[in-house]
């Protein structure tokens, strides 16, 4: 994991920023998951829920760090700020059609490839 990667979600957590992290394998995402846990000071964390299919940093700043499936179609109730997308290269063609599609309608969305 780049750390520049890790500072640049952890300063966006204390920035007050909601954002969702989204990966096609399940231990890259969770991997970048606990990085940004394991990089911000315990004093600074409200919450870490670690419950596998839900997990979620909530920081004393108001921010939020949540892994969302990639199959998740509720990206724009979830009200979030920044997507990442923590291995870009393995998403196939249709299903980044579709999220692009429905980041387009929010709007608003920042989307971050990895």
């Amino acid at each position: 994991m780049n750390r520049y990667v890790v500072d640049g979600l952890v300063a966006d957590l204390r920035a007050g920023k909601t954002i969702g992290l989204m990966g096609i394998t399940r231990v890259s995402t969770r991997n970048t998951f606990n990085a940004v846990a394991d990089a911000v000071p315990d004093y600074e964390l409200s919450r870490v829920y670690r419950a596998n299919g839900y997990e979620q940093i909530d920081h004393a700043a108001g921010g939020s760090l949540r892994l969302l499936a990639t199959s998740t179609s509720k990206i724009p109730s979830l009200g979030l700020t920044t997507l990442v997308i923590a291995d870009w290269h393995h998403l196939d063609v249709a299903l980044v059609e579709n999220l692009v599609d429905t980041i387009r309608r929010v709007g608003g969305i920042d989307v971050v490839r990895l």
